[in-house]
């Protein structure tokens, strides 16, 4: 074990499937993974065992992904039919960089969280694909960046193709949604046929059904869909707690070829698949919270995305086919301009009171929220991972991908 996650209080035994994060200022708080199929994290809103110790709630975790489990659509053996364009291909191989062109859609219950405020959310969603873009910069051969081309906020009519649970109006059938939005997307070629991926922010909880309604997942996409009628993947988010920065991610990851870290590759695409890469390292393509991993790409899912951008299948990520339909974008970053107690209270809207607390330093981009319901100062504090250009250490330095940085204009080197 590297002694330097035992310093930050992290532990990890990967033959166990564990890691646990252990705070023990005063009293005793213990976050994570305990095995495959649960995880364990502090309740401040229950009441304190007699000896005052702070509860904690054990959830089932249905194949231990943290809400990615099963997210990875596998597209059927015959679905690809290449033209005898797109099997022409050409310097491919010498891209530099790919700009992936990426259209977002956005359903009514996401726009309801922002009070129907049309521009915040627009804002919000520019930097949550800036965010994005700096997770990509652990990819490379092609190296990959993102454009936005264009949001678009859905109406109640045209987002009838979501699968809703029946008596459940805040639920939606995952796997079945994907579907539907998949054949929404087909069928709306003139909008969308230009895109060389789509992606759905919801703001409902999306669930499977297995005998009995799972919320377990955040989010779906096919594998390897780029530039198909496949292109397409769903996630949740929640305003402005930039939660849907990680979700996003990976079911783009998923879209651009990555399967899961540890699996091998089921898609047309026959790369070398990721079963070279344990999850238990923790990538974004893992459940695993250990390191500065978290924020980065596998070499395998690296060497996919790789082999996606250099076969006939990725042929549209090289071409520049949509035109932008945004009427102003935004360099910002999650961060800028949101303070570290307004993140606290985001993270733990249940805390009311919560704060930023200077008095703990910041390392690693984790800064600690207070725990008001605790018995004094010194005990009761969360720990918070620093959302992307959030000012740390002096004032010309921001977190980026878990680390503080000098501000720049670009991150890509």
């Amino acid at each position: 074990m590297d002694g330097s996650y035992l310093e930050e209080g992290l532990f990890h035994d990967a033959d166990a499937m564990a890691s646990l994060t252990l705070s023990n200022n005063g009293e005793l708080q213990v976050e994570g993974v305990i095995g495959p199929k649960l995880r364990i994290m502090p309740a401040p809103e229950l009441e304190r065992s007699l000896e005052g110790h702070v509860a904690h709630m054990i959830y089932e975790i249905p194949d231990g992904r943290f809400g990615l489990h099963d997210d990875a659509v596998h597209p059927p053996e015959n679905y690809f039919n290449l033209s005898e364009r797109a099997v022409n291909v050409n310097d491919i191989y010498n891209a530099k960089i790919i700009y992936p062109e990426l259209f977002v859609l956005v359903d009514t219950a996401f726009l309801q969280q922002f009070r129907g405020e049309e521009t915040k959310l627009i804002k919000y969603v520019c930097r949550t694909v800036n965010a994005m873009n700096l997770r990509y910069l652990s990819v490379s051969n092609p190296e990959v960046e993102f454009k936005l081309m264009g949001i678009e906020i859905l109406t109640t009519e045209k987002e009838r193709f979501l699968r809703r649970v029946q008596g459940q109006p805040h639920y939606i059938y995952g796997p079945e949604s994907l579907a539907t939005l998949r054949e929404y997307v087909k069928g709306n070629a003139a909008a969308y046929k230009s895109y060389d991926l789509v992606y759905l922010i919801t703001g409902l909880d999306m669930v499977t059904y297995k005998g009995y309604i799972d919320p377990g997942n955040m989010g779906y996409a096919y594998i390897a869909g780029a530039c198909s009628e496949l292109k397409v993947g769903l996630g949740e988010d929640t305003a402005n707690t930039f939660r849907g920065v990680h979700i996003m991610t990976h079911e783009v990851a998923h879209i651009m070829g990555c399967p899961h870290d540890g699996n091998y590759d089921p898609s047309r695409l026959r790369g070398q698949g990721s079963s070279s890469c344990p999850f238990s390292e923790g990538y974004i393509m893992s459940y695993y919270v250990i390191n500065l991993n978290y924020y980065k790409f596998s070499w395998c899912c690296n060497n996919q995305i790789s082999s996606m951008s250099w076969s006939p299948l990725g042929r549209c990520l090289h071409e520049k086919n949509a035109r932008s339909t945004m009427k102003k974008t935004s360099s910002k970053l999650p961060g800028e301009g949101h303070t570290k107690s307004g993140q606290c209270k985001r993270a733990y809207p249940r805390l009311t009171t919560t704060y930023y607390m200077e008095t703990m330093p910041i390392v690693n981009c984790e800064m600690f929220c207070y725990n008001p319901r605790s018995a004094s100062y010194n005990e009761g504090h969360y720990k918070l991972k620093l959302t992307d250009g959030t000012k740390c250490g002096n004032h010309s330095k921001v977190c980026i991908n878990g680390e503080c940085r000098s501000r720049r204009r670009s991150y890509r080197t």
